[in-house]
């Protein structure tokens, strides 16, 4: 597969400003194969809550980022840090509009998601 290598490609932490945004692309993605913890349609009432979840929880039991894409948010990603007989594990998840498939932004951003869980969460330590 080539990658478009000339794309900027961050993960960056979500802000209040992003509710507009994070629920235009929650509103727009393919959900048949992700949680169904997201509402559809979305609204940007969800994303606030689903904001103010992501910074009760940052760095302590999860990692959640904006994926963007020369400089726009296309997606996000996170890691949850598991309980009880689970403590050391974290689970992945993460979403990005369908014009973006196929172009190694996910992986890219798994791969930096990843770093930043072994660095500030308590997963395989």
């Amino acid at each position: 597969m080539l990658y478009n290598t000339s794309m900027k490609i961050k993960l960056r932490k979500w802000t209040r400003e992003d509710a507009k945004r994070l629920a235009e692309i929650c509103d727009a993605i393919d959900l048949k194969y992700l949680t169904n913890r997201i509402p559809h349609p979305y609204h940007e009432e969800d994303a606030n809550a689903f904001l103010d979840y992501v910074f009760s929880k940052e760095g302590k039991e999860n990692i959640c980022r904006a994926i963007v894409v020369d400089g726009k948010i296309v997606g996000n990603i996170s890691v949850e840090g598991k309980s009880d007989v689970f403590e050391k594990d974290g689970e992945i998840g993460y979403f990005i509009l369908a014009d973006y498939y196929n172009q190694g932004i996910t992986t890219q951003a798994v791969k930096e998601i990843c770093k930043l869980a072994f660095e500030k969460l308590a997963v395989m330590k």
